[in-house]
């Protein structure tokens, strides 16, 4: 850990994981007394780190009162470190005797919704009582390919919509990309369709977006060694911006040259490109690479103008994006999302905008996992988010689009994820239960039946051991699979599909 300081420090960087630990040292040692409260109300307790929960208990007075309100089988957020234990926990951050109470009910889903997600969540023993009297709608629907499944599910979603466009209409996606298709084949079927992709988790995941946010940040401040250091961390891209990612992030190099030079300054990128530093070591190629690289972007931005006109010059999708990319639409999407955000930023600073304010703005939208570049309160048109962005979100008429067992659970990787196969299985199928949950009428499953294999490759879905075949048959997800069928009905083709009633 104190590797991990010092190299913070030497960067001038730090880590926002830091902040809730840096809270929770200062209030137990007597500091912010003055910012006690008498009553505190907690909800989706399950999503607290242990670290914010223990804040949480620090913040109450003696003898005040603490409610802590969720639900475990919605716990989703392992990524961030939320409690296992989830609830459990709050006996050990007080010492007066806890109450505990039941709330069953759900206002919101009818009975068929209901039925479906406790059979999902069976071994959890915690089952929800509908508290709606009338009947609700579910449809299992499959398609043979998703291109199929792309333009049936689009006319289907928009005959709902345009019937009833008073009420609300969600589609859950578990990828993007299938997100993008739906929106773009809704866009082709009317053009004046409102339809809002809401992806607020992943703007950074494409390679285009990622390389202009480093620059960004560099373009903010371009003495920020962290920065510096993130942008020659990477190695040049095949044509399709995919293997951007070098071999341990080309540290052998940066450490020989850290050694010798410490960190990274603007200076020292001019001398190395110039040729006047020498670098050595595992690695040592990529980052001369990338060094020139950035010299030549910077080149690219002009000295003159107004700080909207030079973000917009060093986001211009040209500078980023290959023509030969296997994921396209979501670079340029992502780029433009940015751009969007970024402008956003500099009209609310007003008459003088400061480049490193913006920048720390945008950083804090990703980091919070905020909307970037999206109005999240859009009511009007249809929404599309994905299963991990469901939470809170509420409609009448909800989608659940391309819902195989490839997609969800998917892979397991424990590298990425920090969870063994069981818990990764279990989060995954505690993904699910939350976004069968959103809808008040409606709920309509899809799947694909087939998909080619480079397909999966490029959306990231797991691919059975042993293919050979160009095309892959795709799988019912299994936590389907043990459900009665009084409950769930097998699948129906969309040929014999009776639709939606309005």
């Amino acid at each position: 850990m104190q590797a991990v300081q010092q190299w913070l420090a030497d960067h001038g960087a730090v880590m926002i994981g830091d902040l809730p630990r840096e809270v929770e040292h200062r209030l137990a040692n007597g500091e912010f007394n003055d910012k006690k409260f008498r009553h505190i109300i907690v909800d989706e307790f399950q999503d607290l780190t242990e670290s914010e929960a223990r804040i949480v208990s620090w913040l109450r007075t003696d003898g005040g009162g603490l409610v802590g309100l969720g639900d475990k089988k919605q716990s989703i957020y392992s990524f961030r470190g939320n409690m296992k234990r989830a609830l459990d926990v709050i006996q050990e951050l007080v010492s007066e005797e806890v109450a505990d109470h039941t709330m069953n009910l759900c206002q919101r889903c009818p009975r068929e919704i209901v039925s479906l997600a406790n059979a999902v969540m069976a071994l959890e023993n915690e089952p929800l009582v509908s508290a709606r009297q009338e009947n609700g709608q579910s449809h299992n629907i499959h398609f043979k390919t998703p291109s199929e499944e792309t333009s049936g599910m689009a006319a289907e979603i928009h005959r709902v919509y345009r019937s009833n466009q008073e009420a609300k209409h969600l589609i859950l996606v578990t990828r993007r990309q299938w997100g993008y298709d739906l929106k773009n084949e809704i866009k082709r079927i009317d053009p004046d369709a409102i339809v809002h992709t809401m992806f607020a988790e992943d703007v950074l995941e494409t390679w285009a977006a990622r390389e202009a946010f480093i620059f960004l940040s560099i373009i903010g401040d371009p003495e920020d060694s962290a920065s510096l250091r993130d942008w020659i961390s990477y190695q040049k891209p095949k044509k399709d911006n995919s293997a951007f990612r070098a071999p341990e992030r080309n540290s052998d190099a940066y450490l020989r040259f850290r050694e010798t030079h410490g960190t990274l300054t603007m200076d020292k990128v001019r001398k190395i490109v110039s040729g006047s530093i020498n670098l050595s070591g595992r690695g040592s190629k990529n980052i001369i690479l990338r060094l020139t690289r950035l010299y030549e972007l910077l080149g690219k931005i002009p000295d003159q103008g107004t700080l909207k006109e030079k973000f917009s010059a060093a986001l211009n999708e040209n500078l980023w994006i290959n023509p030969q990319s296997a994921r396209i639409e979501l670079e340029k999407d992502d780029l433009s999302r940015m751009k969007r955000e970024v402008e956003r930023l500099i009209t609310e600073a007003g008459d003088n905008p400061n480049a490193l304010k913006i920048i720390e703005g945008l950083r804090f939208q990703i980091a919070t996992k905020q909307p970037v570049g999206e109005e999240m309160t859009a009511e009007q048109g249809t929404r599309i988010v994905t299963l991990w962005g469901a939470k809170g979100l509420t409609a009448d008429y909800v989608y659940i689009i391309s819902l195989c067992d490839e997609s969800l659970p998917g892979f397991w990787n424990t590298g990425s994820s920090g969870l063994s196969q069981a818990e990764y299985l279990d989060e995954q199928r505690r993904l699910l239960y939350v976004s069968l949950t959103r809808g008040k009428k409606s709920l309509v499953i899809t799947r694909a039946q087939t998909i080619h294999k480079g397909d999966m490759l490029a959306l990231g879905l797991a691919i059975p051991k042993g293919t050979t075949w160009h095309r892959v048959n795709l799988s019912v997800c299994r936590f389907f699979r043990e459900i009665p069928r009084e409950i769930l009905q097998p699948s129906t083709a969309f040929e014999n599909w009776e639709h939606i009633l309005t």
